[in-house]
């Protein structure tokens, strides 16, 4: 392969790691946060239940401890709350707090009016390439690591 090309890969994926998708300054959500509240919220709100720990992890295919590091972080800023499952005490239950629905709000509304902005710019055909290439690109990346 040219080095030219894989500099300009190199150069393409460090630029758009570092515009990547940026939330209201009010919100103070990272987007992995922002993952992790979304199943948080949907399975309180669907269920009227709380999700555990170990389904977070299981669901996200998120590495244990990112899971609880980012937590942690939800926890401290007031948006989550953990307790001990009452039906498994072994198990940790995590649950929105009021303010932590409200900043999931929030963040989704900024998303849906940037995610709407990209598809104006780029138009149908170019939204589904691009896609399409995302999930390309992830599907190589994936098997290079079996």
């Amino acid at each position: 392969m040219d080095i030219e090309l894989i500099e300009k890969y190199l150069n393409a994926m460090i630029r758009f790691k570092n515009v990547g998708m940026r939330f209201p300054v009010e919100s103070d959500i990272q987007w992995s946060e922002l993952l992790i509240m979304e199943k948080i919220c949907d399975c309180y709100s669907h269920n009227h239940t709380y999700i555990n720990v170990s389904e977070l992890h299981n669901n996200m295919f998120i590495s244990k401890p990112a899971v609880s590091q980012t937590l942690n972080h939800l926890e401290q800023k007031g948006y989550i709350v953990r307790e001990i499952d009452t039906n498994d005490r072994r198990k940790i239950s995590v649950h929105p707090t009021r303010e932590g629905e409200k900043v999931l709000d929030r963040s989704e509304m900024s998303y849906d009016e940037k995610i709407h902005y990209l598809y104006d710019r780029l138009g149908q055909k170019d939204m589904e390439t691009l896609l399409k290439l995302i999930n390309k690109l992830a599907d190589i990346i994936d098997n290079m690591e079996d």
